[in-house]
């Protein structure tokens, strides 16, 4: 996987890196015959220790090829060469949405306008059955409009017969963003992308995280266990009425939260006046 920028995945000449975690680097390409730039991910060859991991990617990869909406990020091809299993997805420039946070808490009507877009993305695939399993500002892509786009559809699934976990506790996902079923390795649905979309827009208003520790353990075992910070402690300029949808939206049992994102962002709305 290493030194890839220069040569040809397929069709597409990789020109630079601008991206890498635990199971894949990203590099910007170029796909000579539309002139175009795209996004590419190669998988990262530890995973492949499973061998039944190129089927998997196969299958889930033209799962989530299969989803069109507007604000998730295109799968537009995927492929394998010399042993390199890679994904091709639209290329937007405009940074994550965790760039954007790191710039501090963004107005109300900002975060909302954001939550509505990710939240309809996430009804529309719980609805085809697809869970996302990794919602974090990380995997908000943004297009020079602003415009939010959730990519990593499917990874997690795709890594989850894997040898390799990035929480390093046998169970897919990013601890601060892990609903308390998944830090618990049980059986995850679409509430579980909906409680880690509560928890990016504690962190949109705020600037924080509402669940933070020295350990992996300890994260998970604060969104397990502890109740909800006020987001209006952390941002006195919150209306408070919205800790209760917060707090709703990060509830313990999947049953006590909102059970779509539609409803959550309505919720949000009623809250701000």
């Amino acid at each position: 996987m290493d030194n890839l920028v220069g040569k040809m995945l397929g069709p597409y000449e990789v020109e630079e890196q601008f991206g890498s975690g635990g199971m894949a680097q990203v590099f910007k390409a170029r796909q000579r015959s539309m002139s175009r730039l795209v996004a590419i991910k190669v998988m990262s060859p530890l995973l492949y220790d499973d061998p039944q991991f190129e089927a998997r990617f196969r299958q889930e990869a033209q799962t989530v090829a299969a989803l069109e909406h507007p604000h998730i990020l295109p799968v537009i091809d995927f492929g394998e060469q010399e042993g390199v299993l890679y994904l091709v997805m639209r290329y937007v420039g405009g940074g994550t949405l965790h760039d954007l946070i790191r710039k501090g808490p963004m107005p109300p009507q900002v975060a909302l306008r954001y939550l509505t877009d990710i939240g309809s993305a996430l009804d529309y695939a719980h609805s085809l059955g697809v869970v996302h399993r990794d919602i974090k500002p990380k995997n908000v892509l943004l297009d020079a409009q602003g415009n939010a786009f959730v990519a990593d559809f499917g990874l997690a699934k795709i890594t989850a017969g894997g040898g390799i976990t990035r929480s390093g506790l046998g169970v897919i996902g990013t601890p601060h963003y892990m609903s308390p079923e998944q830090g618990r390795g049980m059986a995850v649905d679409g509430r579980s992308d909906l409680y880690a979309l509560g928890v990016v827009l504690y962190e949109m208003l705020t600037g924080k995280l509402p669940f933070d520790a020295d350990s992996t353990v300890g994260i998970v075992m604060k969104h397990i266990s502890e109740p909800v910070p006020p987001a209006s402690a952390a941002n006195s300029s919150l209306p408070p009425a919205l800790d209760a949808v917060i707090a709703k939206a990060l509830a313990k049992d999947p049953a006590d939260r909102y059970q779509s994102g539609q409803e959550f962002a309505q919720a949000v709305a009623q809250a701000l006046g």
